[in-house]
């Protein structure tokens, strides 16, 4: 897809009313709230979910919100690279790295569904500064439940990124293509927590929380 880096200035068009924006935060924030839980499929053997709703460029997309999708695809294109590498580690069994290169593809698609709503002539490019950290953490992985347990926190604070970023979409069509990858990431952090042995209650807690959620300042798009 060809994007530029440039996030368009202020556009006008039909944002929703003060009201109805928040009804609509509150209403997607409670939705966000069984993400994790959807991470059950995990361990009943059902596929993770691999389809991302197809979205379109919005032509009234406010700088906001577009600055927002850029920001959460460059996250996902991140994570993709560091899965990606993480399976090539020399360490990991061939079922794991399976699993990582599943997660990679999810992320890709994930990233290219985010940022098919900006417009055609933007490139969102890869969250460098995620990218490193995560890098960083898996070579300092000494086993393979070391590197799952960086790969689980990757997963675990894109889900609550996502969670977070309901609350401050100023569109429903924006909210929409959010609330579609939240629970995605869910599932991948409720897996690995599974496939490390790690107890129910340790991967697939009761409630939902946007700890941990990264942000704009801690992790700019350059």
């Amino acid at each position: 897809m060809s994007m530029s880096s440039q996030v368009p200035v202020d556009q006008t068009g039909s944002h929703d009313a003060p009201e109805a924006a928040s009804s609509r935060r509150g209403f997607m924030r409670t939705v966000g709230l069984g993400a994790a839980a959807v991470g059950a499929l995990a361990v009943t053997g059902t596929a993770l979910t691999g389809v991302v709703k197809a979205a379109t460029p919005d032509a009234n997309i406010s700088a906001t919100d577009a600055e927002l999708l850029t920001f959460l695809a460059s996250l996902e294109y991140a994570a993709e690279k560091s899965l990606y590498s993480a399976a090539e580690v020399a360490f990991v069994t061939s079922p794991t790295a399976q699993r990582l290169r599943l997660f990679a593809r999810l992320h890709h698609d994930q990233g290219v569904a985010l940022a098919a709503i900006l417009p055609s002539a933007t490139i969102v490019p890869i969250n460098s500064t995620l990218q490193a950290q995560t890098d960083g953490n898996i070579a300092a992985a000494t086993s393979e439940a070391g590197l799952l347990g960086v790969v689980q926190t990757l997963e675990e604070n894109l889900s609550s990124t996502m969670l977070s970023a309901l609350g401050q979409a100023q569109s429903w069509h924006v909210a929409e293509q959010i609330a579609i990858v939240c629970p995605v990431n869910g599932q991948e952090a409720a897996a690995i927590g599974f496939d490390a042995g790690q107890p129910t209650s340790q991967w697939l807690p009761a409630f939902a929380s946007t700890t941990g959620a990264l942000t704009q300042a801690a992790f700019p798009v350059r």
